[in-house]
């Protein structure tokens, strides 16, 4: 189980949603488009050793996706996507992996809107915790 894997599995899920806006993913070249997109960031936390011979790592973070929109409009279409991606991140669930799964225990947090640089910026951030399976 490595950062990478963990990572892709994540982004492959929210490729997934059915209606997924553009999306920007870190380090990897992206024009926004005039319409609305969003952004994914890895937010990675400290790994927890478990047991008493360390033999067990769990990993931990945040999936953090940042909606987009056009500003000016209103914050009901964005609203309505953030709740999208509330649903599809939906506890509890897992995600498995080759060798590991992902784990989702906690609803998604959606976090006050902000205008940025032209556009409507609202904040998603899904926790995740991954262990060897």
């Amino acid at each position: 189980m490595t950062l990478s894997q963990i990572k892709a599995l994540l982004e492959s899920k929210l490729l997934a949603m059915p209606g997924v806006l553009p999306t920007a993913f870190e380090n990897v070249p992206f024009k926004p488009p005039e319409g609305p997109y969003q952004a994914c960031y890895h937010l990675v936390n400290s790994p927890v050793d478990l047991g008493i011979e360390g033999t067990l790592t769990e990993e931990r973070g945040i999936l953090q996706i940042t909606l987009r929109y056009p500003e000016g409009k209103g914050r009901q279409v964005t609203d309505a996507m953030a709740d999208q991606l509330r649903q599809h991140f939906k506890p509890a669930q897992i995600i498995p992996g080759p060798g590991f799964r992902i784990e989702l225990n906690k609803t998604p947090t959606v976090s006050s809107g902000m205008p940025d640089e032209g556009r409507w910026a609202v904040p998603v951030s899904i926790s995740w915790e991954a262990f060897p399976s």
